[in-house]
């Protein structure tokens, strides 16, 4: 990711790969886990349980509810990720430096 933050002006793929790369370790350090006196192993079980529209909106609920203080870095990785590959992919340095940020912060907790 920073060879491309740092080598290319290719920040849609940085905000994409810190969403895609933050999903993977966010996972891991959830599952598995209890939510509202129900064991969940995965995020596919989780969703087809808990009944939300996507499965980032039942990860957020997750992360909210076992790893809050994610819940900003979580929200703005999939708003910037959505924006860069279906909206504008020219993305701002300040928006792909805080993403990788966002990222930092996640492995910390999550690796």
């Amino acid at each position: 990711m920073l060879y491309l933050q740092d080598k290319y002006p290719c920040n849609d793929w940085v905000v994409t790969t810190a969403f895609y790369s933050a999903i993977h370790f966010l996972d891991h350090k959830i599952f598995p886990c209890e939510y509202r006196g129900e064991k969940y192993k995965n995020i596919n079980e989780a969703h087809q349980r808990i009944l939300r529209q996507s499965k980032h909106q039942t990860r957020s609920l997750l992360i909210n509810h076992l790893l809050p203080k994610h819940k900003a870095d979580y929200e703005f990785l999939l708003e910037k990720s959505q924006n860069a590959r279906y909206v504008n992919y020219d993305v701002h340095d300040s928006i792909s430096k805080r993403a990788v940020s966002n990222l930092d912060r996640i492995i910390e907790t999550c690796a």
